[in-house]
């Protein structure tokens, strides 16, 4: 069991998922508030988050993540940034 979590762990890092974990997600997602939905342990959840309606520009500016975050989160936290105007795409370069 101990070399299937660090399989899993491994393919999470680099960002491959599995479809049947991508589905409980979404299936868990949707009962979760957006605080809780951002402070997940959840890479998938974190990231869906962001894209979220109801994560207003005022907190999403106040969001801050570092370069050794997920891909995944990192991604979506610079789209989000640049649709809402929060970041020029140069700054997105740049983070």
């Amino acid at each position: 069991m101990e070399i299937e979590q660090k399989y899993q762990k491994h393919l999470l890092d680099k960002g491959i998922f599995n479809v049947d974990q991508v589905y409980d997600t979404f299936t868990q997602y949707s009962q979760l508030s957006i605080d809780n939905a951002l402070n997940s342990e959840s890479v998938i959840i974190k990231a869906i988050a962001l894209l979220d309606k109801r994560l207003g520009k005022r907190k999403l500016k106040n969001l801050k993540y570092s370069a050794d975050v997920h891909p995944l989160i990192l991604g979506f936290y610079k789209l989000r940034c640049e649709v809402e105007g929060i970041m020029t795409f140069e700054d997105i370069l740049n983070y």
